[in-house]
């Protein structure tokens, strides 16, 4: 079988114009980058726990779910200040009535139920958030079997920063707007308690000794006694007027000040007002 003719010798210009060409419209193999498919799937993870925190902030807001969790320990430490008292007053309570209790404390311990419809925005978001994490965690280990020893680079380096700035921010809960725990005032709700049912103080022992004055005669005014018929001035000798005992100086106890709202409202407007009058 005859082969056929083949031009062994080349034009000079072919070998260029190929390796222009192929070098303007074919590209080389790369391998994925994995590294920037985890990050952008952390990213996607943040962005679904922020829009979880939003929809139900008792169960996914780290802020709101540890104050709740405060509230409910100090209710229960105010409970236990009142519950021997009323268990004195009523008697102890039966073992059903317990159980009720302790049922009741456990739910006040629950977060609020969710409504059918924001449950299940909070799945969708929630199945989004496992997946985008998921695919985190796959991508770095793959980053991390396929290239070992590779070089990060600073923006890669700044974006991993961010990330787990972020993180962090909602772990510890301080990406949140929820106001912070205030514990329970005990000083004024004893102060109410005594402007409106007064002190159980006993008075002092010297009040109970002193008689009181009668009611038509002053305090303070003395009080003479009239002397006996004339006799004889040396077996008789006068009489001198007796002033009455000193009224007790012992005075009340001046009525607890009040603690309520406007009045530390005004004695703040009234603290500011002279602070801010040598400026003015």
């Amino acid at each position: 079988m005859k082969l056929p003719h083949r031009k062994t010798c080349r034009r000079t210009w072919r070998r260029p114009f190929r390796s222009a060409h192929r070098s303007g419209f074919r590209q080389r193999w790369r391998a994925p980058d994995d590294l920037g498919l985890g990050l952008t799937a952390f990213r996607r993870a943040i962005r679904a726990h922020r829009r979880l925190a939003r929809l139900a902030p008792h169960h996914f807001d780290f802020a709101v779910v540890e104050r709740d969790q405060l509230e409910h320990q100090e209710r229960l430490r105010w409970q236990a200040v009142w519950q021997p008292a009323l268990e004195k007053a009523y008697g102890p309570p039966t073992p059903a009535e317990r159980a009720a209790e302790l049922h009741a404390d456990w739910l006040a311990s629950q977060p609020p139920k969710l409504h059918p419809r924001t449950q299940r925005a909070v799945d969708v978001e929630l199945a989004a958030w496992h997946d985008w994490m998921d695919a985190g965690k796959l991508a770095w280990a793959r980053h991390r079997q396929r290239r070992p020893h590779a070089l990060i680079s600073l923006g890669r380096l700044a974006q991993m920063l961010e990330i787990a700035f972020a993180f962090g921010r909602l772990a510890t809960g301080l990406d949140s707007n929820a106001p912070p725990f205030e514990p329970h005032n005990d000083e004024a709700v004893w102060a109410d308690l005594r402007r409106a049912y007064g002190t159980h103080e006993l008075p002092p022992a010297s009040s109970h000794q002193e008689a009181a004055p009668p009611p038509f005669v002053a305090a303070s005014a003395p009080v003479s006694v009239a002397a006996p018929p004339a006799a004889d001035p040396v077996s008789h000798p006068p009489v001198v007027p007796v002033a009455s005992p000193p009224a007790s100086t012992t005075a009340a106890p001046p009525p607890p000040p009040r603690c309520d709202a406007y009045r530390r409202l005004a004695r703040q407007l009234n603290r500011r007002q002279r602070t801010m009058a040598p400026l003015l």
